[in-house]
Parts: structure tokens; C-alpha cells; sequence
């Protein structure tokens, strides 16, 4: 089988902001919780790097099965948003808390 050892990303090519994922989390959970920023060097150790931006080349997937992206962020947030509504109802009916990130 061809594709036995290889690696195939799966993922959106559409990027999508950290501030503006917070937001629509915000928004879609109705959270009265704010945005913190915060500096670089306190949010990682030393040492580490991130990408400026992160799309996943997913053209072998495509090639090999024909598989493409359907999903949206927005659809991937209603669905983790109704999903937690449904098993933590106590949860879902209050403004998120720090607690509630552990």
C-alpha cells in the first residue's frame, strides 16, 4: 500500500487569527470574559519558536483520495459550543471562568 509510512496533513488551508478565534468564541458562547494580551516571552519558554502562520499543505491527500477541506472554524466552534451545552448544561448557562480552562 502506497500510502503505508507516510504522512498526510488534514486541515483547513484557510487561516484564522488567534484574536479572532477569541472572539468568535466570545460571541458564539455569549462570554462576558475579556481578551488578555500577553508578551511573548511570558506565554513561552526560552528557546521556543511559532510560525507566523500555520496552513497545511494538503495536497497529497488531495491527490491521493480527493479530500478537501469542508469545514469551517465557525462550524468546528457551533459544534464544540453545542456539544458542551448539551453535556454541561450548568456550564453552558454561565460566563466561562478561568476554572473552566483547567
Amino acid at each position: 500500500m502506497a500510502t503505508v509510512g507516510n504522512v498526510y496533513n488534514v486541515g483547513s488551508p484557510d487561516a484564522v487569527r488567534i484574536i479572532d478565534l477569541a472572539r468568535l468564541v466570545i460571541e458564539r458562547t455569549g462570554s462576558t470574559s475579556g481578551i488578555r494580551f500577553v508578551p511573548f516571552d511570558v506565554a513561552y519558554e526560552p528557546g521556543f519558536e511559532d510560525l507566523e502562520q500555520r496552513v497545511p499543505d494538503t495536497s497529497a491527500v488531495n491527490e491521493l483520495i480527493g479530500w478537501e477541506a469542508e469545514r469551517t472554524v465557525e462550524d468546528a466552534v457551533r459544534d464544540v459550543v453545542r456539544h458542551l451545552s448539551r453535556s454541561q448544561p450548568a456550564r453552558a448557562e454561565r460566563a466561562p471562568t478561568a476554572a473552566d480552562a483547567v
